[in-house]
């Protein structure tokens, strides 16, 4: 055996993290026991009154939602909170559901994100993530997790809501049941996910750091040097209250704080740059490419965890 041969080799001690992560996210009595959890919270949730996301922005938190008045405010206001009283938020994704989304993905017909799917097909191409332990954020539809799957990885969904599923491609976590497992993931997923943190839309709390928390948070659940495909809207800097954000040449920089920069895929006109693992940005050629809008196309980020 040559040395490169034997470098491509993976070692016992690989093997046996790859096994420990295994039996950790895919187990089938865990995997039993976190839903038998998040139904018995959702059934102790039932009780309680239904008080929907603000309607109005805090005017205590204003202007450090504006940051100072470098974001603009945009009224747009929606509503998803989950009712606990209602078994909406219980979603199954079926084997058939999941073998036929795999096979839209491969032919690029997609439910919903299709520019933003494309890019995501680029990224992923370039920076591949096969034999990987991805961590999907946030799931409304198993678009996330078949992407993962048709590019040889294993997805691990962490999301607030109930998922679960008779495929054993498949496993999920609560954010709390993530945290108190103590394993790290090799990747991660969040398609117009952050955009949404800290603006009360989806029952979390009003917070206008929300979406910088949660990518913090995100890079302490990867091990380091995990890449980390990231989609947000893309415009001039606003707070469409409480839909989502609209991320600029300030918060952009911002959200990405911590994080190595490895790519952008959407960004056709050139507007950015990526040097030495930060983002560079011409103030005077964004600012004048981009109108006032309430809704944005997203680009698709590579990012490393250091």
């Amino acid at each position: 055996m040559n040395i490169f041969s034997s470098m491509l080799k993976p070692t016992r001690e690989s093997l046996s993290n790859k096994n420990s992560k295994e039996e950790a996210f895919f187990s089938l009595s865990g995997k039993y026991q976190r839903l038998i959890e998040s139904l018995a919270s959702v059934r102790a949730a039932s009780g309680a009154a239904y008080v929907p996301p603000p309607e109005h922005m805090p005017l205590e938190l204003r202007d450090e939602f504006m940051m100072q008045g470098r974001a603009e405010i945009i009224d747009w206001y929606l509503n998803n909170k989950p009712d606990p009283k209602s078994l909406a938020s219980l979603v199954m994704y079926r084997k058939p559901l999941i073998a036929q989304t795999r096979k839209d993905i491969a032919q690029r017909k997609y439910k919903s994100y299709g520019a933003t799917n494309d890019h995501l097909r680029s990224a992923l191409t370039y920076y591949p993530i096969k034999n990987r332990f991805v961590l999907i954020v946030g799931s409304a539809y198993p678009q996330y997790e078949c992407f993962c799957l048709n590019a040889g990885a294993r997805p691990v969904t962490v999301e607030y809501n109930v998922r679960f599923s008779d495929s054993d491609d498949l496993t999920f976590f609560s954010p709390a049941q993530f945290d108190a497992l103590g394993v790290k993931g090799e990747g991660a997923i969040a398609i117009s996910s952050y955009e949404h943190d800290g603006l009360g839309r989806y029952g979390d709390p009003v917070d206008p750091t929300g979406d910088l928390k949660s990518m913090r948070k995100l890079q302490s659940q990867l091990e380091p040097g995990s890449l980390a495909y990231i989609s947000v809207p893309i415009g001039r800097d606003t707070v469409v209250w409480n839909a989502h954000r609209i991320y600029g040449r300030h918060r952009l920089p911002m959200l990405f704080d911590q994080w190595e920069v490895v790519s952008c895929f959407g960004d056709s006109h050139q507007l950015l740059e990526v040097k030495n693992g930060m983002l560079v940005v011409d103030p005077e050629k964004w600012d004048s490419h981009f109108a006032p809008s309430r809704s944005r196309p997203e680009w698709v980020f590579v990012l490393r965890a250091r």
